[in-house]
């Protein structure tokens, strides 16, 4: 599609002073000369360059000769001074016109700039190939809009080719120089392919962990249109998606980023619910080479987690109940933390998006959509909130590019606060004000994408609602969102954290005592069972990661026992798997879920359906940990904790427990006679237990 631009007819206005607006909802692109626009609308398809110029010559010259007949024959000095201002617009009107036709026309990409066009790339370009005078942007145009608005001239790199595939819509939060890596950093990248846009940000991360951010990039795309109305992801928009992806890559290459050991790129509920999830992330890969993962509800808030955790203790305490909300495209994700301790975690089907795509279906008139858009909101909102168990909210912390958005308008010192404190009754009548703008004029006065300017009125809107709801007079706004989170681990090497650990563990403990576990006996088995892993750690060959799965599963093995006694088992798994445990993933809570099966009776089999599901590597790591598992219970057979301490050594082809001062282990070496042989299988150890010879 040919996008086509003119100047403005001052032309006492610097050159330096242009600069470039995407406009699409009719694909325009505009020239903004100080505070004057114009535009030239004209076919979207079948007129080249050669015809608009031409056409505009002769609009111009049959409108001079116009305005000669119309007026009597001047003074020759003053028609030698028309001629002359009359050439130097249409020379003006010209170069504009060639401008939008490089930039639209993709010949940044290529490269390829015609001989008529050799002097016009000089001067935008300069002989080096960096920025000429006519690319550049104004200094009052640099603090006149926040980061958001989408500044051509400063998304551009140092070469021709980076960004291609990039032009006139990708947005640079933070536009540092591009410095040579530190000989002690590298730099990493995360993506971001959401409902309304992919988005990427680059930082250097050094030995200690330290992450130094770089620049964001963000393209729009219409993933969550097309997934929540079609309910797939439809040709085109995959091409799009593969178009920015493969501008992204050469961004990545011109930062040394070529393998995918440094890039971690995500998907989300747009990607996670399309029919063809699988084409799309096939296609994704095979054209760029990225490796997309479209991440379950759990791991999204998992990564928010840790981008809001990172970001709030250097600036408030979470203290008393406080409740993390993030408004997404497709769901709105809640984290409801006592004291810093995560205790529910949950999404709900109400993003922006979501919303405004059912709501278009009523085929409502336009001036009763935001009574319904209000009401909509007001009753799930109320049916939301009696599903969260708060009983009284301290902090309110809302994350979305959305409510930053919000935050750039509403806070002063935004662009320099982590953090910003915003008035509920405030941000309410902001809300309401941005509902009743309509797009088109959103993307016209906020220069925002016009995806974004779709999403903003609901997601705003649906914020006020849950402040209302849950009856908070203040909102948090950190400056950080989930491409924070992926960074942070990244920089953990892909480990847990030992705060994250105490999350999940807080929370598995909360999911025991809400099926009435024994807490005395699970901790106790869960404390042997840990020792018995750092035991054999040379014979299992697992990781942090699987000891912690162990301590969850361990802790969790009997709350079967609150359906029934007759196959608890079983029971134990079902719960597992059908409950809300924080950070942890499907594939997680199937691993945990088999641990706690398989402590006792049958041991796995390839037609147990979950267990056939898994990979070799995690079906061998699940019989490693539930033989374990299975001696830490026997030594509790009678749940009353009698053995205390215990000594673990090898002696030939025997795995010996020995047991300090304990008299009598006639029942625990009856239950080892039936929970042992399974050890013996897995790690060709017989398991011995005998009295700790005094001395």
């Amino acid at each position: 599609m040919v996008k086509k631009a003119v100047s403005t007819n001052n032309t006492r206005k610097k050159k330096s002073d242009i600069r470039l607006i995407d406009k699409p909802e009719d694909k325009d692109l505009w020239l903004v000369t100080g505070k004057k626009k114009s535009k030239i609308k004209g076919k979207r398809k079948g007129k080249g360059s050669a015809d608009v110029k031409s056409k505009s010559k002769v609009k111009d010259k049959s409108e001079a000769k116009a305005k000669t007949k119309a007026k009597p024959k001047p003074k020759a000095k003053v028609k030698a001074k028309t001629k002359v201002k009359a050439k130097t617009k249409l020379k003006a009107k010209t170069k504009a016109k060639k401008i939008g036709k490089i930039l639209s026309l993709g010949q940044i990409k290529s490269g390829k700039i015609g001989k008529k066009d050799k002097k016009l790339k000089s001067e935008v370009f300069g002989k080096s190939g960096k920025i000429g005078e006519l690319g550049k942007l104004g200094k009052s145009d640099l603090s006149a809009k926040p980061a958001r608005s989408a500044n051509i001239a400063k998304s551009l790199p140092q070469t021709l080719n980076p960004l291609a595939g990039l032009e006139n819509s990708v947005l640079v939060d933070r536009p540092l120089p591009r410095l040579a890596p530190d000989s002690s950093s590298q730099t990493f990248a995360a993506i971001d392919v959401g409902s309304t846009g992919i988005r990427m940000l680059l930082a250097e991360i050094d030995d200690q962990g330290h992450i130094r951010p770089l620049e964001t990039l963000q393209q729009p795309v219409r993933l969550g249109k097309d997934t929540f109305t079609r309910g797939r992801v439809e040709q085109e928009t995959i091409e799009e998606c593969v178009r920015v992806l493969l501008g992204f890559r050469r961004v990545l290459e011109e930062y040394g980023i070529r393998g995918d050991d440094r890039v971690r790129a995500v998907a989300t509920s747009s990607v996670r619910e399309a029919i063809n999830r699988d084409t799309f992330l096939d296609r994704l890969y095979i054209a760029t080479g990225i490796t997309i993962e479209a991440i379950e509800e759990a791991e999204e808030n998992r990564l928010t987690y840790l981008a809001v955790r990172h970001i709030l203790p250097k600036e408030t305490d979470l203290y008393g109940e406080a409740l993390i909300v993030e408004v997404g495209g497709g769901n709105t994700d809640l984290l409801l933390l006592e004291n810093g301790h995560v205790t529910f975690a949950n999404s709900f089907r109400l993003g922006s998006l979501r919303i405004r795509e059912n709501l278009e279906t009523f085929r409502a008139p336009v001036d009763r959509m935001r009574h319904i858009l209000d009401s909509h909101l007001h009753t799930t909102i109320d049916q939301l909130r009696r599903n969260v168990p708060a009983k009284k909210l301290e902090q309110f912390i809302a994350v979305s590019g959305d409510v930053r958005f919000a935050a750039a308008r509403l806070c002063p010192d935004w662009e320099t606060a982590p953090l910003a404190s915003l008035n509920a009754k405030a941000f309410a009548a902001f809300a309401d004000r941005m509902a009743s703008v309509p797009v088109d004029e959103l993307v016209r006065r906020e220069r925002i994408s016009y995806q974004d300017a779709e999403t903003l009125g609901p997601a705003l809107l649906a914020y006020k609602h849950l402040a209302r709801a849950f009856g908070v007079s203040t909102i948090l706004v950190p400056k950080t969102s989930l491409r924070e989170g992926i960074l942070l681990e990244m920089a953990a090497r892909g480990s847990w954290s030992a705060e994250f650990s105490q999350q999940v563990i807080h929370a598995a403990h909360a999911l025991g005592e809400k099926y009435r576990y024994d807490a005395r006996h699970a901790d106790h088995v869960a404390q042997i069972s840990l020792q018995m892993f750092r035991a054999l750690r040379e014979e299992h060959g697992l990781g942090s990661r699987y000891e912690i799965l162990l301590h969850l599963a361990s802790l969790l093995h009997d709350i079967g026992m609150f359906i029934s006694n007759r196959a608890h088992h079983k029971h134990s798994m079902y719960l597992i798997l059908n409950s809300d445990l924080f950070g942890l993933t499907l594939i997680d809570k199937i691993v945990i879920g088999l641990i706690a099966r398989y402590h006792r009776r049958a041991s796995p089999g390839a037609d147990h359906q979950e267990y056939a599901m898994l990979t070799r590597d995690s079906r061998m790591a699940v019989a490693k940990l539930a033989s374990i598992l299975r001696v830490a219970d026997a030594l509790d057979r009678n749940h009353q904790q009698g053995i205390r301490d215990i000594i673990l050594t090898r002696e030939g082809g025997q795995f010996i427990i020995s047991v300090p001062n304990v008299e009598d282990l006639t029942l625990e070496r009856f239950a080892l006679k039936e929970k042992g042989p399974m050890f013996e299988e897995v790690y060709g150890l017989k398991v011995v237990l005998r009295r700790a010879v005094a001395g």
